[in-house]
């Protein structure tokens, strides 16, 4: 059972923990985390005909960074913090569907398309939404991206989940949205990417939010 408590309530006590460890140098603090198999990244569509999803099959299975709290705000900023979603894992429930968004994607010259997270921002009111400034790569081209997110923390696994939507056009990565069966069907350029990610400390890292007192939560 979630504990729907202040995210931010979580983390910024880790992070007074994490400052703590390097606060003369503001030296970055290695951590990570395992992507649990619940976790699930999805490409909803659609056509002139209909509607599709494909979702991930084979994530990476874990997430590292390099993070240090950023002095005086409601953020932390990460370096070398990546998350993979490989392009042939991909599966829209129709092998003609998966062959021609792998050509679509160009996944035999770009197998994967990556997010990098560069820093994590808190809502001032302290509630469990979060915005991630990123990047996201796709077919080569990469774009800045503001992913506007949430995330909860299960206290009794110590697990965070964090889900939400981020919508871009193929045209921005200089992809031509594919027409199959001569053109009888037109794919749109708006894909929307879902994350539904479940987290788990790797202990032998330094945690971002290590397991708090119950009384913290009540």
């Amino acid at each position: 059972m979630l504990l729907h408590k202040p995210f931010i309530v979580i983390l910024t006590t880790a992070f007074i923990l994490l400052g703590s460890l390097h606060a003369q140098n503001f030296d970055y603090t290695y951590t990570s985390y395992k992507v649990l198999p619940e976790s699930r990244i999805e490409l909803q569509g659609t056509t002139n005909i209909n509607e599709f999803n494909c979702y991930t099959l084979e994530l990476v299975p874990e997430v590292s960074a390099l993070v240090l709290p950023a002095p005086k705000s409601q953020s932390i900023l990460l370096k070398n913090s990546t998350v993979k979603i490989k392009v042939k894992s991909l599966e829209c429930g129709k092998e003609a569907i998966n062959r021609d968004l792998k050509k679509t994607l160009k996944g035999d010259d770009y197998p994967e398309i990556l997010i990098g997270l560069n820093q994590i921002n808190f809502e001032e009111d302290k509630s469990n939404k979060i915005t991630i400034n990123a990047s996201l790569e796709v077919a080569g081209t990469t774009k800045p991206a503001n992913l506007n997110l949430t995330g909860e923390f299960d206290s009794k696994d110590s697990i965070y989940y964090i889900e939400g939507k981020y919508k871009i056009r193929l045209t921005d990565f200089n992809i031509e949205p594919p027409q199959p069966l001569f053109g009888l069907i037109k794919v749109h350029d708006d894909i929307v990417i879902s994350f539904d990610l479940a987290l788990k400390h790797d202990n032998n890292t330094a945690d971002l939010a290590p397991v708090l007192s119950k009384e913290m939560y009540e």
